[in-house]
């Protein structure tokens, strides 16, 4: 079985730059809470993983086809849990895999899956919680909302 896995990394740009813009800033604080694996651990995770696979390397704008051609399965390298930043990888790989190839994905946590689309649609929701932070958001803001007042009742009754 000839297997290829799709090496890519969303998060070079975050670190790219000496003087962070806002954006960074944020792209850093969302890479901080994905946690991602080094290059070379992925490497070395895929090559123990998958004994006779060979490794592609995935850019931002290039295509996938001459080395998905001969493919039997696809393994796309999340160097994150939940594989933040591969929406446009994963979109590339499906529409230049040819028909009856499968398409797995191997996590930063040594967990190898499928990406059926009920797999791919899950992590796209768990993304849009880890990129947008609204957990994080909602909870602060319901902190807030019963904080102020509990402590408005203490300063009536003369605690501080």
């Amino acid at each position: 079985m000839t297997v290829t896995g799709v090496l890519f990394d969303p998060w070079a740009r975050a670190a790219s730059r000496s003087l962070p813009r806002p954006v960074d800033v944020y792209r850093r604080a969302v890479a901080y809470k994905a946690n991602p694996r080094p290059r070379e651990y992925m490497v070395s995770l895929f090559e123990s993983t998958v004994r006779a696979g060979r490794l592609v390397e995935a850019d931002s704008n290039g295509g996938l086809s001459a080395a998905l051609a001969h493919a039997e399965r696809v393994v796309l390298i999340y160097p994150d849990a939940i594989g933040v930043g591969f929406g446009r990888v994963e979109r590339r790989a499906i529409a230049q895999m040819p028909s009856g190839v499968g398409l797995w994905a191997l996590n930063g946590r040594r967990r190898l899956f499928e990406l059926t689309p009920r797999t791919l649609r899950r992590l796209r929701l768990r993304r849009l919680l880890e990129v947008t932070m609204l957990p994080e958001v909602v909870a602060t803001v319901l902190l807030a909302a019963v904080s102020l007042p509990l402590a408005a009742v203490d300063l009536l009754r003369g605690r501080r």
